[in-house]
């Protein structure tokens, strides 16, 4: 039971401290990840104003979705977010053709499940004893 809690425990640290970092690059040029997004997803959206906002927006979302998840801060609601997160990305991505980029946010993805599963069966305990 305790290797078991072990494992939550580090697969939490790892995946809040992989998507604060991914959010923490992007943050430390914005401006660069800016032009990145508005080059790459041009004519994706009807308004480039969308893409600047976006662009601006995800990489704080996505840093402070990462720190909650780390400091099992309303993990459960977190985990959502990042869900959210990466499967917008993630479209962005396959309609921008840029597969090689999918890996993170597979990883991303599978760990954020795993996380999900192990909240879901410590609320259930909780529900049964109310």
């Amino acid at each position: 039971m305790l290797e078991y809690r072990k494992f939550y425990y580090v697969l939490r640290l790892l995946v809040g401290g992989v998507i604060s970092i991914h959010g923490l690059i992007r943050i430390v040029d914005i401006g660069n990840y800016i032009d990145f997004v508005l080059s790459n997803y041009e004519g994706v959206l009807p308004f480039e104003t969308l893409l600047i906002i976006g662009g601006a927006l995800f990489p704080f979302l996505e840093f402070f979705t990462g720190m909650l998840i780390s400091f099992n801060i309303r993990l459960r609601k977190a985990i959502m977010i990042g869900f959210f997160i990466s499967i917008v990305m993630g479209i962005f991505i396959l309609v921008g053709n840029m597969y090689e980029r999918l890996i993170y946010h597979t990883i991303v993805l599978i760990g954020l499940t795993l996380l999900l599963l192990k909240d879901s069966k410590t609320l259930a305990k909780k529900k049964h004893f109310i």
